[in-house]
């Protein structure tokens, strides 16, 4: 029997191990042009950033940048934008690559400061962590959350390493011309298995911008974008000192190196975790998964559910014949695990209703899951046409969902829902600085109120803010009389 030939017994079938090869293919393959077409659209880059030889050269580099990241979904209404941190306050960042091994050193500093850090994130192969300087506490952070937030700031030829490195899911997908410029354009896979859209401009192979395609609470499918800026040459590589995230048509994340530097010493004791230092909780999990998730009784048919996610609060009330929850949270996955939590302790009574307090996307963030259920959304006016975009919006990366049409119930000033010791009246107290409708849920049996951003307690009492000011007119013009505070975001604390 020949080398690489496999006879199976008794069937006389001849089955050939040889690998197959190019030269068994046709050139003309649609798929193998594409992926050689990509390849050398990525060599192209590489040799307009300063060549294979020198990236690969690098052992070290150092980033100094100034950062503004404009908090999309937190402006006072549904549409306006996202709320800029703005010039003065962006903040400071040092970022220290040790490329031979992998490490990673981000340091973040106050606005205008000098000396020491705030904090320090180390990435290394073993954990990602989180030292708060001034607290001495470090906070464990997953993987896969750390590995997103760090793609927004990246590191442009790491990034065409990767893709060159990747090259058997790299394609072409020909020239796009975005804004009148030509673009070549290539896709790959991350290691993440995240598929890239890298567009290099035509004229000069220089990268411009990156895409790719995910998931949004709010958006559903839409396009994400990096774009590349400001080219200036450090030791012979093109460094882009201008870096601009985009979600969707907003901006959510402008960088600007002040300093960029190579081949710097590495300090490999600042990766060392200090042995004094305290243990806080996680970074990055959204959720505890329902049968970890805590619940507590407010009295007959009320429940808390604290910290549904790190720094989240969400209620339930039991009404005579449903349900109906207060806050829907900060993402779909958290939505989902208090339905099943809900769901658990009430097997027998339907959720009928979940309430917002306000549209922002931390608190918005968890619609999905009660609109695709068929559940009403109690919400205010200006917020009937955010709600039905977050029901209407496109969702294939989720799994087989459908759009759906919302049934959204709106408070003008004041709603009540059942009655006795478990009625819920809800109150629209805004506007106020941060948003311009919110609401508050009060139940009167309980003296309690449920409370989002306007208020919050941690343990120590601090100066009123503007909002908090505005809030405090509001309980006193309603003539509420409050005994427990309930903030979404802090603890339970006493009306005083």
């Amino acid at each position: 029997m020949k080398r690489n030939e496999l006879m199976l017994a008794g069937v006389g079938l001849i089955v050939s191990l040889a690998p197959h090869t190019a030269s068994a293919q046709s050139h003309d393959d649609p798929l193998l042009q594409s992926q050689r077409e990509g390849v050398a659209v990525i060599r192209r880059g590489i040799e307009a950033f300063g060549g294979l030889e020198r990236l690969r050269g690098l052992r070290t580099v150092q980033l100094d940048a100034q950062i503004g990241n404009r908090a999309l979904g937190q402006a006072p209404r549904p549409g306006g934008g996202g709320a800029a941190t703005g010039p003065g306050r962006s903040a400071l960042s040092r970022q220290i690559r040790d490329l031979a091994s992998g490490a990673r050193l981000y340091e973040f500093f106050p606005p205008g400061a000098e000396g020491e850090p705030l904090a320090r994130l180390v990435y290394s192969d073993e954990e990602i962590t989180m030292h708060t300087l001034r607290t001495n506490t470090i906070q464990r952070i997953d993987r896969a959350v750390a590995e997103s937030v760090l793609r927004e700031e990246p590191y442009v030829p790491g990034l065409l390493l990767e893709a060159a490195g990747r090259a058997s899911t790299v394609r072409s997908l020909g020239a796009f011309v975005l804004d009148g410029t030509r673009y070549d354009a290539v896709t790959f896979a991350t290691v993440e298995g995240k598929q890239h859209t890298l567009l290099f401009e035509a004229r000069s192979g220089l990268l411009r911008r990156s895409r790719f395609v995910e998931s949004h609470a709010q958006f559903g499918d839409h396009v994400a974008e990096v774009r590349y800026d400001q080219y200036r040459e450090v030791a012979g590589i093109r460094f882009p000192h201008r870096i601009e995230k985009w979600t969707g048509d907003r901006q959510a994340r402008l960088i600007e190196y002040t300093t960029i530097a190579v081949n710097v010493p590495f300090d490999a004791s600042l990766l060392e975790l200090p042995a004094d230092a305290s243990e806080g909780p996680p970074m990055g999990v959204t959720t505890p998964g329902g049968e970890d998730m805590t619940v507590e009784s407010l009295g007959d048919g009320i429940y808390l559910l604290p910290n549904v996610s790190p720094g989240y609060n969400t209620m339930f009330v039991v009404l005579d014949d449903h349900v109906i929850v207060l806050e829907a949270s900060v993402s779909p996955d958290v939505g989902s695990a208090v339905i099943e939590k809900i769901r658990e302790v009430v097997p027998d009574k339907p959720i009928r209703y979940a309430a917002i307090t306000h549209y922002h996307f931390d608190h918005s963030g968890g619609l999905w899951p009660y609109i695709s259920e068929g559940v009403a959304i109690v919400t205010t006016e200006g917020n009937r046409e955010f709600v039905r975009e977050v029901g209407l919006a496109t969702r294939t990366l989720e799994g087989d969902t459908r759009p759906a049409e919302p049934t959204i119930e709106t408070v003008q000033e004041r709603r009540i829902f059942g009655s006795g010791s478990r009625r819920v009246e809800f109150y629209q107290v805004g506007p106020d600085s941060h948003v311009d409708e919110l609401l508050i849920a009060y139940l009167p049996a309980q003296k309690l109120m449920f409370v989002a951003d306007a208020y919050s307690f941690n343990g120590e009492v601090r100066a009123a803010s503007p909002d908090g000011v505005s809030l405090a007119e509001a309980v006193e013009r309603l003539g509420l009389d409050i005994e427990i505070v309930v903030p979404v975001h802090g603890q339970r604390t006493t009306g005083e």
